[in-house]
């Protein structure tokens, strides 16, 4: 999958626990991804340091949620499932959303198979 320029690769990043180090290898591996499996030429990073992954109510992701809801944002990297939503339910929510938007979610790495209507993993 190639994208163009004009609409940038959003990359998100959050940490349970304030730590900038985590938040900037998260950032950096999203980047490299984004960079060189989807071919992304301009990214836009979005993080939350110390925000809890059992809420939606943090402001980076209001950000990206209003950003990919206007248009703005089409594909949305992180490096695991759990740095968008520790809750099953909001999932759910953020799927529909992001469905509603025609956006998507890339997992650059993760450990278990993220259902294919939510993600999409790079082919082998």
């Amino acid at each position: 999958m190639k994208l163009t320029p004009f609409c940038p690769v959003a990359i998100y990043a959050r940490s349970g626990e304030p730590d900038p180090k985590s938040i900037a290898e998260q950032c950096a591996e999203a980047i490299q991804y984004a960079r060189t499996v989807l071919g992304a030429t301009a990214t836009v990073a979005y993080s939350d340091d110390g925000y809890t992954g059992r809420t939606l109510a943090r402001p980076a992701l209001q950000t990206l949620l209003h950003h990919v809801w206007c248009g703005h944002v089409r594909t949305i990297v992180v490096t695991s499932p759990c740095r968008l939503t520790q809750v099953h339910l909001d999932h759910l929510r953020l799927q529909s959303r992001f469905e509603q938007a025609n956006a998507k979610v890339v997992v650059a790495k993760t450990p278990f198979r993220f259902p294919a209507h939510l993600a999409t993993e790079p082919a082998a």
